[in-house]
This record gives C-alpha cells, structure tokens and sequence, in this order.
C-alpha cells in the first residue's frame, strides 16, 4: 500500500468538483499545516487529519440557488461540490424543494399552507423539512379526524393555499368541504403524486405565480 495519495484526486473523492473548489481546499489544507501550495501529495497518516481540516474549513454548495444561502451560513468557505456532499440538501430531493419552496412564499408573502390529506410519515417530514427551510407552516387534514364544514371553513380562512396531496389518505367527503369554492377562499391546488417533494414542487410554482 502506498506511503501517500494525490491530493487533487482525494479532493475529488471527498466531492470537490472544479478547480476553484479545488485551491481553496488546498488553501485550507496549508492553513492547517498539513501540506503546502506546492505539494502534490500527502502522507497516508495525515488523512483523517486532512479530512476534518478540510470539512472544518469549507462547507459544500450543490449549485442550486435554494442551497447557496445555506452553504455561505455556515460561515465557512463555500466550494462547489457533489450534492452528497452540498451543505445546503445533502443530496436530498425533498429537502432541497423544500427551500426552493420555502424561498418561493417567503417573497411571495405566503405563510400558512394547509395540506390535505398525507400518510403519516410523509406529513412528519414534510414538517421538519419545512421547518429547516425556515418556510411557511404547514397544518394537515388528517384523513382519520372528523371534519365538519365549520371547521372546513375556518380552515381555509386561516390558509393563503390548499394543497390536496393526490393519491394519499383522505375520504372525498372531508376533500369535498374544502374543495368547493367560495368567496375569499384561497387557490385550491391538487398535487398530483405523493411524493414530499412533489409537495413542495407544486407550493413553489404556486408561489411563484402568486408573486407580484
């Protein structure tokens, strides 16, 4: 087994993408006394060293808009990586809409969602997903819960968009309540599959639209 590795090729391996990326790493490496701007190589017992340094000293952005702000929050030099390797989604579909979703009501000034519908799971993390955006509040029609069409208006008073989430656990009669159309009722959007992100996809074109 070799005594060393390539620097380059190891940055590459922890998810650096482009030559920028690539020189601050290397930057961050020297600050720590690990190699200089010189060396192509580093010993083999420095790696794990190497390693926290360089996670220590930058944090990875995927490229995509949604995640930048959460890459430059940690206060750390902010580098071009894979999305594994991204501060801002960790390579996660779902966590990534939902701050493509979350930036989307922000300016366009939505702060509460009411979602119908949702297996339990999904709602739990559509929730912390959300939270962790810093997004709007979502609150759930649960299919099991009794609803009447007081409490279906009340609802959607509260509510700047209605969100029935396709193909998940909701009798029509409960859908229905909120479904029919009256003065002042906020849009009524049908999502149409079940996944988390979908979710948060069809919140952020509404969003979008909604923006003046």
């Amino acid at each position: 087994m070799s005594a060393d590795f390539a620097i380059d090729a190891w940055l590459a391996e922890e998810g650096l993408v482009d030559a920028d990326g690539l020189s601050t790493a290397r930057a961050v490496l020297a600050a720590a006394g690990l190699t200089t701007g010189k060396k192509a190589r580093m010993a083999l017992a420095k790696k794990e060293r190497a390693r926290e340094a360089l996670w220590a000293g930058v944090a990875g952005w995927c490229g995509a808009a949604a995640c930048e702000a959460a890459a430059r929050a940690t206060g750390r030099a902010v580098v071009r990586t894979t999305r594994e390797r991204c501060a801002g989604c960790g390579g996660s579909n779902s966590l990534q809409a939902a701050r493509l979703a979350a930036e989307a009501c922000r300016a366009a000034g939505v702060r509460e969602v009411l979602v119908l519908g949702g297996a339990p799971p999904a709602r739990q993390e559509a929730a912390r997903l959300m939270r962790e955006a810093g997004g709007p509040r979502l609150r759930f029609v649960e299919g099991d819960v009794r609803v009447t069409e007081q409490d279906a208006k009340a609802d959607k008073a509260r509510a700047d968009v209605v969100l029935a989430w396709a193909g998940t656990p909701l009798p029509h009669k409960v859908s229905d309540l909120y479904r029919r159309r009256e003065a002042g009722d906020p849009p009524f959007i049908t999502v149409p599959t079940t996944g988390v992100a979908a979710l948060f996809t069809a919140l952020a074109e509404h969003a979008r639209n909604r923006r003046p």
